[in-house]
């Protein structure tokens, strides 16, 4: 605008009296500069070394070397960040020598946890350009062997969902119906259950064994040696089950309306209610646990802002209680209770409670890791599973262990394992030892694990 009137006065007075033609410059102002070309930084490769390392390698953390390659036509890369595993960031000055590179940063490793573990790298070139985040991952493996457990059965026609002790046998059940009881967890019987469903869960209380399944509950109130049919609901997949005195609690999904379902009986199986029904949950209720007053609920429902349970004084009215909190996705999908307090636990970890209402979170040596079966002997308490298995994506990384145990209530873990493949489904104590039931996987030729094609397993301790 000013221009605009700086030039309109020099045309009014080129009109003026004095006849001396004025003359107009030309605007002689030159065009915008153009901005300075932006070469963004772009790594194309990292490689770790090691890639891996032992757990509790170097006393708990070893030095890992980054080869970072990466492109930049500005030539001008200042500096390199890394994020470590453990969330802290590395600053390292960079020297450029030309637009296609590699540098060589150190940085150490915490090796006290078992599993993968991720670094992020990024450039920042003189202009202040960053470049996209590259991942990279080390894998902590276990490096001591099976210790205690022995192979008592195995190679069986049908994979193993869950085991009991009822005080006088242990109770395995799994696909096409099948049922095993074992007095010492050593030698294994068939039993005839009288049904083809796949039976995911049982429990047992005074005389009373209950299984469930795909659209079945079954009752035994001899030792597992006979079972009767008291439950048979169209579209109902149960997954798990929980008893106290009067009741009988049983969680799964209903596959018609799509929906988390918990139903009861107060009648030793006679007649079942729905008392609790979620349409807007599209997994389904996938452990119980009965102790001090209080039934808990866990489901394998995935949540990105901390996992959650479901806890009832009388079986009928569930409250929702969230146990951890926190950004990453978690979820519990067992619940084990020892006689003092109720342990959950799944991918995002361990927690524990006295009430089902209160929950501490535990640390773990552990990474990445779906537990899925529980048992306690009183004093030691051992939850197992396997590397991100994630359970309904079958898929198991082959690092061991099989799971972790504690005898001082959570504070401390010891890993432990019982047979690289193997996935740990069920878990028991009873006559001095404890008894795992489960899969053996079928073996990939990168090294992992996939569930199908599969075959039971049943393990004990000596």
């Amino acid at each position: 605008m000013r221009r605009s009137l700086f030039f309109l006065v020099l045309l009014l007075a080129g009109c003026g009296g004095n006849g001396v033609e004025q003359v107009i410059m030309p605007d002689t102002a030159q065009p915008p500069a153009q901005p300075p070309a932006q070469h963004v930084p772009d790594i194309t490769n990292v490689v770790l070394t090691p890639d891996t390392v032992n757990h509790m390698e170097g006393n708990g953390s070893v030095v890992v070397a980054a080869e970072i390659t990466f492109q930049d036509g500005g030539s001008d890369v200042e500096t390199l960040w890394v994020e470590k595993p453990d969330g802290t960031t590395v600053e390292f000055d960079v020297i450029n020598l030309s637009e296609n590179q590699s540098i060589t940063a150190s940085f150490d490793v915490s090796t006290e946890k078992v599993g993968m573990l991720y670094a992020k790298f990024w450039l920042l070139d003189m202009a202040g350009d960053r470049s996209d985040s590259w991942s990279s991952s080390l894998s902590v493996i276990w490096n001591g062997q099976s210790s205690g457990w022995t192979k008592r059965l195995s190679n069986v026609p049908y994979g193993f969902w869950d085991v009991v002790w009822d005080s006088t046998v242990f109770v395995a059940v799994g696909d096409d119906g099948a049922i095993l009881t074992s007095s010492d967890g050593v030698d294994w019987v068939k039993k005839e259950s009288g049904v083809e469903d796949t039976l995911v869960a049982v429990a047992a209380f005074g005389p009373d064994i209950v299984a469930v399944g795909n659209e079945i509950v079954l009752l035994s109130t001899d030792h597992g040696d006979s079972w009767s049919v008291k439950y048979s609901p169209v579209s109902f997949g149960l997954e798990a089950v929980a008893l106290n005195s009067s009741q009988y609690v049983v969680g799964g999904f209903d596959y018609e309306r799509t929906s988390e379902i918990i139903i009861i009986s107060e009648d030793r199986g006679e007649t079942w209610e729905v008392v609790d029904e979620d349409p807007d949950q599209d997994f389904p209720i996938s452990d119980l646990a009965y102790g001090n007053g209080n039934f808990v609920a866990t489901s394998w429902r995935q949540s990105s802002h901390g996992g959650r349970v479901k806890v009832s004084a009388d079986g009928r009215e569930w409250n929702e209680i969230l146990v951890s909190e926190g950004d990453e996705v978690a979820w519990y999908g067992m619940v084990v209770h020892d006689g003092d307090q109720f342990t959950v636990a799944g991918y995002s970890g361990v927690s524990m409670s006295w009430d089902g209402l209160n929950w501490t979170q535990k640390q773990t040596p552990l990474l990445d890791f779906d537990f899925l079966s529980a048992a306690t002997d009183g004093s030691k308490l051992i939850l197992a599973g396997g590397f991100g298995s994630s359970f309904w994506g079958y898929y198991l990384q082959s690092h061991w262990p099989a799971g972790i145990a504690s005898t001082d209530g959570g504070s401390t873990w010891e890993c432990f394992g019982i047979d690289e493949g193997y996935l740990s489904l069920g878990m028991a104590f009873g006559n001095g030892r404890f008894v795992s039931v489960g899969r053996t996987l079928s073996a990939n030729e990168d090294g992992s694990y996939f569930f199908y094609n599969n075959t039971g397993v049943i393990y004990s301790t000596n």
